[in-house]
């Protein structure tokens, strides 16, 4: 019941919020998202055009002389990447 009565305040909040306070909520988050993966990109130079080659180098990479404690290639770059662009 008590949770109930939470969710019905907070949606009511984010509504007001929403619509009243800040109206056209979508388009200003849409336009921060777009400057703001301009602006790491010129930070880090296009990183993520840079070394698109290294990641295709290393997904093709052989797996010889590991074991099974060893990680491949393709394991390391997934956990890489997980790890930079994090959950969700």
């Amino acid at each position: 019941m008590n949770l109930d009565i939470m969710l019905d305040f907070a949606n009511k909040a984010s509504d007001i919020i929403a619509n009243k306070i800040v109206p056209n909520t979508d388009i200003i988050m849409v336009v921060l998202l777009i400057v703001c993966g301009l602006y790491y990109s010129f930070l880090t130079r296009f990183v993520q055009f840079r070394m698109l080659s290294s990641v295709f180098k290393i997904l093709t990479e052989k797996n010889e002389g590991h074991t099974k404690e060893h990680i491949s290639p393709f394991q390391a770059l997934m956990i890489s990447t997980a790890s930079r662009v994090g959950i969700g």
